[in-house]
């Protein structure tokens, strides 16, 4: 929805509420004992009803003035690493917008891998912890936080970031990401087989353009030399 057309929902919804009220003190101030008849009132009542009902339902669809904002410069950018002015607008106004709603998801979500490619991992941290406090189940999401305490530990496995990744593997046994932690896991501790079934099926379940692939890839071979090796 473009800006234009919300500001021209946001003037007719609130043009339509002028005037009815206008209507409503003029005929309060004729001297009669009944200003509006049953009828005028019940029409009244039910026309600035259906206006605050209108206004509710733009809001719930719109956002606040962040959320528009925000809408539009995602049309043209997403948040990365890369400093640039847009993304600087983008991330504030995120910000600000998950401040007065932190039940968006999506925000906490975008913050929080934004913050990640950053290297501020703690920061990010603190952003995956509100959107699991909405969406505790999400496959995507577990998978996201799991990696970003792995980042967060020096690349390395403790009991906290073992325990995300068993928890994202019990919500999305097939998913990429801990497909993929699962094979560093396995490699770090010798057991060179079991990461090329974890990294196998981390490629079995990505698009070749991905990312990951590459490093799936990387990782199926060097395990396979390791295994020569040792033979």
């Amino acid at each position: 929805m473009s800006f234009v057309w919300i500001a021209s929902l946001l003037f007719l919804t609130t043009s339509s509420l002028s005037y009815l009220c206008f209507i409503f003190f003029q005929s309060h101030n004729k001297d009669r004992e009944t200003i509006l008849s049953v009828n005028e009132k019940a029409v009244f009542i039910t026309a600035v009803f259906c206006t605050l009902m209108f206004t509710a339902l733009l809001y719930s669809k719109i956002g606040s003035h962040e959320d528009v904002i925000v809408a539009q410069l995602l049309e043209n950018e997403t948040p990365s690493s890369e400093d640039s002015e847009i993304n600087e607008e983008l991330i504030d106004n995120m910000r600000r917008s998950l401040d007065k709603r932190p039940q968006n998801v999506l925000y906490a979500v975008l913050l929080a891998n934004y913050e990640k490619s950053q290297g501020n991992f703690d920061a990010a941290s603190e952003f995956y912890d509100l959107a699991l406090s909405y969406s505790p189940d999400d496959p995507n999401l577990l998978s996201q936080y799991a990696e970003n305490l792995f980042l967060a530990n020096d690349r390395s496995f403790n009991e906290s970031v073992n325990q995300a990744i068993e928890s994202a593997y019990k919500a999305d046994s097939n998913q990429p990401i801990i497909l993929g932690l699962m094979g560093v896991r396995a490699y770090l501790d010798n057991n060179f087989e079991e990461a090329i079934f974890f990294w196998q099926r981390g490629l079995d379940n990505t698009e070749k353009n991905d990312p990951y692939y590459q490093s799936y890839l990387d990782g199926v071979r060097k395990a396979e030399e390791k295994i020569l090796m040792n033979q």
